[in-house]
This record gives C-alpha cells, sequence and structure tokens, in this order.
C-alpha cells in the first residue's frame, strides 16, 4: 500500500512538472535556486530544492523552454535528451543519472511554441553523504543549448 502512494505521488509530481512546462507557466517557486542556460530561441532552466540538510532525496527538475517569437524545433542528439550528475568537493562523481540507462541512437525533434517548455524531473538519493560541499549538474543533450548548468548544495551535519 505504501508502495503504491508514494509511486502515485512521484508519477503526479512529474505529471505536473510536464503539464505546468507544456503550458509555459514558470512554477518554480522563488526560493528555490536556478541556473539557466541560453541560446537562440531556446532556454534551459535548472532547479532543486534548497532545504536538503542531512542528506535524504533531492529533487532535480530541468525545463527547456522556446523563449523566442516563433515555433522552434530543438533537437536531441538521442533518446537521451537530458542527464544530471553529482561531484563531491574532491571532484569524484558520486552519481550519474544516466548510467545504468540505455538509449536508442536517434535524432529526435520537438516543436516548441512560443513560451512552451517541456520539463524533466528525476531524484537523486543523498542518504549517506557526508557534510559537506557538492555540485550537482544538468544538461540538455542538443547542440542548440551546448553546455552545463549547475547548482551548489551544501549538506550541514
Amino acid at each position: 500500500m505504501g508502495k503504491t502512494i508514494l509511486l502515485t505521488v512521484v508519477i503526479v509530481s512529474g505529471l505536473v512538472l510536464v503539464i505546468s512546462c507544456a503550458a509555459g507557466q514558470n512554477n518554480i517557486p522563488e526560493d528555490i535556486r536556478v541556473d539557466t542556460l541560453s541560446s537562440g530561441n531556446f532556454e534551459a532552466t535548472f532547479s532543486i530544492d534548497p532545504y536538503v540538510t542531512s542528506g535524504g532525496e533531492i529533487r532535480l527538475a530541468l525545463e527547456v523552454k522556446n523563449i523566442g517569437d516563433e515555433e522552434d524545433t530543438i533537437i536531441f542528439n538521442s533518446a537521451q535528451m537530458y542527464d544530471f550528475w553529482v561531484i563531491d568537493a574532491q571532484g569524484q562523481e558520486l552519481w550519474r543519472w544516466s548510467a545504468d540507462q540505455a538509449f536508442a541512437q536517434v535524432i529526435k525533434e520537438v516543436p516548441l511554441s512560443p513560451g512552451q517548455g517541456m520539463g524533466f524531473a528525476e531524484t537523486y538519493n543523498a542518504t549517506g553523504l557526508l557534510p559537506g560541499v557538492y555540485t550537482l549538474y544538468a544538461r540538455v543533450n542538443s547542440s542548440q543549448l551546448e553546455g552545463e548548468l549547475t547548482q551548489r548544495l551544501e549538506i550541514k551535519g
């Protein structure tokens, strides 16, 4: 019963993110940390929940939005449209969302109207992280939005 409720909450949360992004709304609360990357008609926004103090789950959200005045198509280099990863203060990679995934090597084209966006959300289980500073990364796998977005996370003991 508990697993069913948790799964339902996760699915509904993901749908709310995708639906709100598709509607062109920016529903990121003001106290959520955000990093943005813009190129041409597209903007990527990476946000995390800043209230993690002793490990636990960290919600990572990435939105790609058409900020232009006309419809434009974002082209993804493969079926892997995005990635998230975590690096510790020594530069060691602790987790990568795509590490245990397999992706088709096909180009994916997604047309977006002006103001329309699409969202991706994953959860990183930070349980067991020692107190310290970590860097969380996000990347859109499209040559139209090259670069990495970052967030600093401090785990307090």
